[in-house]
């Protein structure tokens, strides 16, 4: 007897892919993530990133993104990043592994060849630690559960001029000096860093390709809040202009510790497929907590250094919000190019 099978329509294979994971395609998703479970996840990281079918090669020292050459060489005409010598590979050269002097680069050399062509973008690979732990946090803290979560495509280190440098490290170490923050417990019982900095999304407009399939030219569009932000740092007068009825703390820089929140203001002012977020590091400081709206707000309370919009049971905030109101608190760190 021949076995009658039901046609499934592309609305009901759509609502499939929703609700089980991408890699067994047996088990439904554990919310927020795409996959069942840790063995799923697991699995599906070590495949090749071109085909999603063959297992990366190994050659016994490093993982490459891609399965053989026939993937790397095609991936890599479409626009991917093609092998790093290893997973902490200096993002300048790409050659030696980073040092922990430089932080991002293998030497002096490096870091001062990156630092003299600044602002500019350095594309990570897929497969480099850094990559992996900035989509991570984008992952993790896609906190909507009615929105899907998109897929992150590129990641960039955002090197900034020497003068945003300085700001931003002046700042920092004036709140430090008021505050003695480092080596402190924070209330999630972790440490805390010099100034009590914190890495924070942020959502802009983009009047440009930049970070779609490698670009990394910073346009000179006055509507592209992206590129002058790289290029000039946060300016919290930028701000004032552009406050809203969804500035619920007043005339500051807004962030958020979740990315889904962070992407409702993102804007592409041309068309692309992707979408563009930076992540920033913040000087925290002393936080001033609210639960709800104080919108006449032009700075933080006397003897605070922030604020942070917390979510609250009365439905006020629904995501959390942290707020600064000095140009030299925030600095932008990564771009991350995600799904559209």
């Amino acid at each position: 007897m021949c076995e009658v099978r039901e046609k499934i329509t592309p609305c009901q294979r759509e609502s499939i892919i929703l609700i089980f994971t991408q890699f067994c395609g047996i088990k439904p998703k554990y919310p927020p993530h795409q996959f069942c479970g840790r063995r799923c996840a697991a699995q599906a990281s070590n495949l090749c990133k071109h085909c999603q079918a063959a297992p990366r090669y190994t050659d016994g020292n490093v993982t490459h993104p891609y399965c053989g050459k026939a993937c790397a060489r095609n991936a890599t005409n479409a626009g991917a990043d093609s092998f790093v010598v290893s997973s902490d590979a200096c993002l300048s050269c790409k050659k030696r592994p980073q040092s922990q002097r430089f932080r991002y680069y293998c030497s002096s050399q490096c870091h001062q060849e990156a630092q003299q062509n600044a602002p500019q973008l350095l594309e990570i690979p897929s497969n480099h630690n850094d990559y992996t732990n900035i989509e991570t946090q984008f992952y993790d803290s896609w906190r909507h559960t009615d929105k899907v979560r998109p897929s992150v495509r590129h990641i960039y280190k955002i090197i900034v001029s020497s003068n945003i440098n300085k700001r931003y490290d002046n700042y920092r170490a004036k709140v430090e000096s008021r505050g003695h923050f480092a080596g402190k417990l924070s209330s999630n019982g972790k440490a805390m860093t010099e100034g009590n900095e914190n890495r924070r999304w942020h959502g802009t407009k983009r009047d440009c390709n930049l970070g779609d399939s490698g670009n990394t030219n910073l346009c000179s569009s006055s509507s592209c809040a992206l590129c002058s932000i790289i290029q000039n740092g946060f300016k919290v007068r930028y701000s004032v202009a552009a406050v809203t009825t969804r500035s619920k703390f007043g005339c500051g820089i807004y962030t958020s510790s979740t990315s889904s929140k962070s992407n409702d203001y993102t804007e592409n002012l041309k068309s692309s497929s992707l979408k563009a977020m930076l992540l920033n590091h913040v000087v925290v400081g002393k936080g001033y907590k609210l639960t709800s709206d104080q919108t006449d707000l032009n700075g933080a309370p006397s003897g605070f250094d922030s604020v942070l919009g917390e979510k609250s049971v009365s439905g006020a905030l629904n995501h959390d919000e942290l707020v600064v109101y000095d140009d030299g608190a925030i600095r932008p760190c990564y771009l991350v190019m995600y799904d559209e």
